[in-house]
């Protein structure tokens, strides 16, 4: 993943990017989350600061020469306002949106706290949006009966007792593979 970010990358993200990966120990798909998700936030502040053209595509806007001076300056009403336009102009579910705080969060502590580039955090406050979360979808006792009596298979016996464990016990298929 470290290639593919290194030459649009300002050196404070670069090394929080490190400090995920090495000290937090963060999987390379969550150090490119990251990088997507805070590389986002940099280019929202060029176009908000109009350090690019108004023709320049979102997805073209360099992030290298961000200024870590916007950093500082940013403030919990900013970060708001940021989340509407993730919410209004990219059309970012809330899921997408609490991803992206979270990202924002840990960065702006790792940029006052660990690295100290920045003299306050400003996002200590922000609120998570929050996620309705869904109820699990199950089958009723006929639906169940149903799908039992339908196996057909060279391993019914097996695929049985799967089925079964599955519907008594809930359990998730990686937990039946372990």
């Amino acid at each position: 993943m470290k290639q593919a970010y290194v030459d649009d990358c300002p050196y404070y993200l670069d090394d929080f990017l490190t400090n995920m990966k090495v000290v937090k120990d963060r999987s390379d798909r969550t150090e490119e989350a990251y990088f997507i998700d805070i590389r986002t936030f940099l280019r929202y502040l060029n176009v908000k600061h109009r350090a690019v053209s108004a023709e320049t595509p979102f997805n073209k806007i360099s992030i290298k020469d961000t200024p870590i001076e916007w950093l500082e300056s940013f403030t919990l009403n900013d970060a708001y306002v940021y989340l509407k336009y993730l919410k209004d102009d990219r059309g970012n579910s809330t899921k997408t949106r609490a991803r992206k705080c979270s990202a924002l969060k840990q960065f702006y502590v790792y940029l006052s706290k660990k690295a100290k580039l920045i003299s306050n955090n400003p996002l200590d406050d922000l609120e998570l949006p929050h996620i309705n979360q869904a109820l699990p979808k199950y089958l009723s006792l006929e639906q169940s009966l149903e799908l039992l009596r339908n196996i057909e298979s060279k391993n019914q016996v097996r695929d049985y007792c799967i089925i079964t464990l599955f519907l008594n016990c809930g359990m998730r298929l990686s937990e039946l593979v372990g």
